[in-house]
């Protein structure tokens, strides 16, 4: 795999400064993790403001999957999955090992390149209460096809 030249730097910068990089918290950087609440929720959002938001940072996006499959499957253990088709080939098995049953939902229309988004919709109307569906929120692997403006209020 090819290494960037601005990783390269990157790394060579840290290893001459000699600073000590130490292990983050188990819940991550609280600085980082304030921001992530503040874009997703807004900086006066009263959820947070009552402290009823958590956030946790983890190792990539299938460590937080894997952290939130865990956590979910735990107060919902009978609860299914609904995922995009099709999804990042992992999100499946990553998925079943925590003990879910994945169902997927249409997504992808290979003829016109967008979203099957009424089928999408009408498959997920139609998922029983206490459902789990899993929606990429930009950058959609594998087809790079997002949903957008207002879908997503839909």
């Amino acid at each position: 795999m090819p290494l960037l030249e601005c990783v390269r730097q990157a790394d060579q910068a840290l290893a001459a400064s000699a600073v000590a990089r130490p292990y983050l918290a188990m819940d991550g950087f609280p600085e980082f993790l304030r921001s992530v609440q503040a874009l997703v929720f807004g900086t006066d959002h009263p959820t947070v403001a009552q402290g009823r938001v958590t956030t946790v940072q983890a190792v990539g996006g299938t460590g937080a999957l894997k952290v939130g499959a865990d956590f979910i499957k735990r107060f919902a253990p009978e609860a299914s999955i609904y995922m995009s088709d099709p999804s990042y080939e992992n999100h499946r098995p990553l998925f079943e090992q925590a003990g879910f049953r994945v169902e997927m939902y249409p997504y992808y229309d290979p003829q016109t390149h967008g979203i099957k988004f009424a089928e999408m919709i009408a498959y997920l109307s139609a998922a029983p209460k206490g459902s789990i569906v899993l929606l990429h929120a930009c950058c959609h692997n594998p087809t790079g096809v997002d949903i957008r403006g207002k879908q997503w209020e839909r």
